[in-house]
């Protein structure tokens, strides 16, 4: 057939690599996705479970959290190397060429990285949302102040560990 690419030995190789480092990052990136997803539900059952117990309650999300930068290492690693493969193959609308455009400052913001940092941030301000409100018997708007700010705080303290891990 006219047109129809037909990989050399090299070329190959490197569609096999180019697979199997999409395949990994995929397969990451999704068991990644699916424990995040549990992180609020599972933080709601300890706390039926462990009858407000803050510091028992928050250490999960917090322990997952350390987890989640390996994680976020690894995935970052596999998009540099989905990107390298993209160019050696001359694809220009690949998965990783499209998702890694670090020269767009909208891009470098709001990105899975820090979502993931402000997702267990927030789950962890609810702790403290809980622990002022319950155990110190604080006012809900005082409490909403005091954990907002630790939301934040504890978000851009993370993205910015996150980021010190990864490689520039």
């Amino acid at each position: 057939m006219e047109g129809e690419f037909k990989p050399a030995g090299n070329e190959n190789a490197l569609l096999a690599a180019y697979a199997e480092v999409c395949k990994s990052y995929n397969s990451l990136n999704d068991a990644s996705n699916r424990l995040l997803g549990l992180v609020p539900f599972t933080s709601l059952i300890t706390i039926i479970l462990l009858d407000n117990n803050v510091l028992a309650n928050s250490a999960g999300p917090m322990a997952k959290e350390l987890i989640e930068i390996r994680s976020i290492e690894r995935c970052d690693r596999l998009m540099r190397e989905g990107e390298m493969l993209e160019k050696e193959l001359k694809l220009k609308h690949g998965q990783f060429t499209i998702c890694n455009q670090r020269d767009r400052q909208f891009i470098k913001v709001f990105n899975a990285n820090n979502a993931t940092c402000f997702i267990y941030s927030l789950v962890i301000a609810g702790w403290i949302f809980v622990a002022l409100r319950v155990g110190f018997d604080v006012a809900a708007n005082v409490c909403i102040i005091w954990s907002t700010l630790v939301a934040l705080t504890l978000g851009f303290v993370m993205a910015t560990v996150v980021r010190g891990f990864l490689p520039r």
